[in-house]
């Protein structure tokens, strides 16, 4: 049966007037729909296997499950039993929790926290009120620190009090400045609501949102799972060097509100249409209204956050989406209030990639949840207008351009060397400016329009004098930084270093002292050993290896640049006695050598890797 788009979405509009029947054969559409569409995809992503759950307002739940759990045994997805980890979809999950516990127990939202993370070391210190609700939409001005989240045994478990006085990573920006996704801030949600209702997080979680929904399959507990866990949580897996499927262990997540949480498809689609039921017909559970409203943004032209979500559009109706990865597992969660419209899929393979990247099956999710929206909504057929040149608008992007860097980074470990590449160059264009990909033209000081018309915009703050501070595309902030931080600089930067070095270290070896001679060698071995070693490290290992924090072998590479740190004090030390006896072209060597070495240990230093803590 060939599906009729138009009509689906008139009929999801004016749902109440729907017939029974009508509904039921839509439903069967979009299923077949998937039925043929998403098997096709799990070959064409070389994944496993998946979990579906799809929730329209008045029906039953479609649940799905897709290829197998075990490639080695061919067992099948079974959407009500498989228990998969959702990653950070357990953010919207602890969201729901905390706004219970805050509506349960009358506190509000926006009181200041401060009295209550006295006893955690929050640094620098808070000159300023934190709230819940800055905690809840990623406003409150935290770090990232992702290395280091996870442990390989039960043993090494701690609760959130232990583990938040070890590794709370420092502030980077005032609260209520700009939204900087990190999971800290929903870990210090769960906190909070251990503090308020004086039970660990996991109890709470069950009292409040598990059990009276009916997710019997679904915690936030990291060992001594209930059974319906236990028996039916299922394995991630990876290609091998050799191509074959390889099962990662199960690990423990010590982030837990953040990252912890394990469920099937049928537990999500509980839950998420309970989100899509605001009417009175039910108790509270889950105050959906405040968390599904938009809490926090950078501009009103562009996305921002509710309470657990982030915002999107599709054509033309408002959006919440969240996606989540841990362990191998990959998830997303969407929900589209509008059209009385709820999603889950889960997948068993991992998508992280060497140098930072990932492989194709990360956009699997995201395409199948675009498919449904697709059939149940193609989107509005109205004309599109191009955006209209503003006055003066030829003069002011010159303060726009530059390049910025997404916020969502590290900024006092090694880590932050994971956001080198995660960058935006602004260069000017007549009337506005140009990312990479097309021109934006400014319709108002600081807000631009992609050139072709359409809900498309990016936004800049601006100060009072100078160039902007920061540029918004869609939910995402990225900070302006200095030249020597961009991601078109470094491979130059690095490649001069690179030949200097080896030139250098051959010129000496011919012409200088035999202290001279050895410096000039040692800081080359150093320097050239720390690029080649980082180099292959983040191509072969496995980022998941990363979550338990640096190897034994990262930590050795990390050390080289100190090595050469000390070579060239030697080398410095050395010129006071010999610098007049060498050559001409051995002195200007040495110079030259001293100022690339100082050059490259000053881009060392601001990218964490020059005697920083690892963790």
């Amino acid at each position: 049966m060939t599906l009729s788009v138009k009509s689906i979405s008139r009929a999801l509009c004016c749902l109440a007037l729907l017939p029974t029947a009508g509904l039921a054969r839509s439903v069967d559409e979009l299923a077949a729909r998937l039925d043929a569409e998403i098997p096709q995809r799990l070959e064409q992503y070389d994944i496993p296997g998946a979990a579906l759950a799809l929730v329209l307002a008045g029906s039953s739940p479609l649940l799905r499950g897709y290829g197998t759990v075990d490639p080695t045994t061919g067992e099948g997805v079974e959407p009500s039993r498989h228990v998969f980890r959702v990653g950070s979809v357990s953010k919207p999950l602890t969201a729901s929790i905390v706004l219970q516990l805050f509506h349960d127990s009358g506190r509000d939202l926006h009181a200041d926290l401060r009295p209550l993370l006295a006893s955690l070391p929050v640094r620098p210190p808070l000159e300023q009120a934190l709230t819940m609700h800055q905690l809840l939409t990623h406003t409150a001005g935290f770090n990232e620190q992702l290395f280091g989240q996870h442990v390989a045994t039960a043993a090494r478990l701690v609760d959130l009090t232990t583990y938040l006085n070890r590794h709370l990573p420092p502030r980077f920006t005032a609260p209520g400045e700009i939204i900087a996704y990190n999971d800290h801030h929903t870990v210090l949600a769960g906190w909070v609501a251990e503090q308020i209702g004086d039970a660990p997080f996991e109890t709470l979680a069950e009292a409040t949102l598990f059990t009276p929904l009916g997710m019997r399959a679904t915690t936030f507990r990291q060992a001594d799972q209930p059974t319906t866990v236990t028996e039916g949580r299922v394995l991630s897996w990876h290609r091998n060097r050799s191509g074959e499927w390889q099962p990662y262990e199960p690990d423990y997540v010590l982030t837990t509100p953040a990252a912890g949480a394990f469920s099937t498809a049928s537990d999500m689609a509980r839950y998420l249409a309970r989100l899509l039921d605001c009417t009175a017909s039910h108790p509270p559970v889950v105050p959906c209204r405040q968390q599904l409203a938009r809490q926090a943004g950078h501009h009103p032209r562009l996305p921002g956050r509710s309470y657990g979500f982030a915002e999107g559009r599709h054509g033309g109706v408002r959006v919440l989406f969240k996606d989540g990865q841990a362990s191998g597992f990959n998830a997303r969660a969407l929900i589209a209030p509008e059209l009385g419209l709820a999603v889950f899929v889960v997948h068993n393979r991992n998508v992280l990639g060497g140098f930072g990247g990932f492989h194709p099956a990360a956009r699997f999710n995201r395409e199948i949840t675009g498919v449904v929206l697709d059939m149940l909504h193609p989107g509005s057929d109205a004309a599109v207008l191009a955006p209209l040149p503003r006055n003066g608008a030829a003069r002011r992007p010159e303060i726009y351009a530059g390049d910025y860097r997404n916020v969502v980074a590290a900024r006092h470990s090694w880590e932050r060397i994971a956001g080198m590449f995660d960058d935006v160059h602004v260069r000017v264009v007549p009337g506005g400016v140009d990312l990479g990909y097309g021109a934006y033209l400014e319709v108002a000081p600081g807000l631009l329009q992609w050139h072709e018309g359409g809900d498309h915009f990016i936004a800049f703050r601006l100060r009072d004098s100078g160039p902007a501070s920061h540029l918004f595309i869609g939910g995402g902030a990225y900070e302006r930084i200095g030249f020597y931080g961009a991601s078109w600089f470094t491979p130059w930067f690095v490649g001069v270093v690179g030949v200097w070095f080896v030139a250098a270290a051959i010129s000496l070896a011919a012409r200088a002292s035999g202290v001279q001679r050895l410096a000039a060698l040692a800081a080359a071995v150093a320097f050239l050993g720390f690029l080649a070693g980082f180099a292959a490290i983040a191509a072969v290992t496995d980022v998941q290896r990363f979550f338990f924090g640096p190897t034994v072998l990262l930590q050795l590479v990390l050390a080289l640049p100190l090595l050469g740190a000390a070579a060239l004090l030697v080398q410095v030390s050395a010129l006071t006695g010999g610098y007049r006896d060498l050559e001409p072209t051995a002195r200007a060597a040495v110079v030259i050598s001293l100022l690339v070495g100082a050059s490259f240990l000053a881009w060392l230093w601001y990218w964490n890797l020059l005697g920083v803590p690892l963790h």
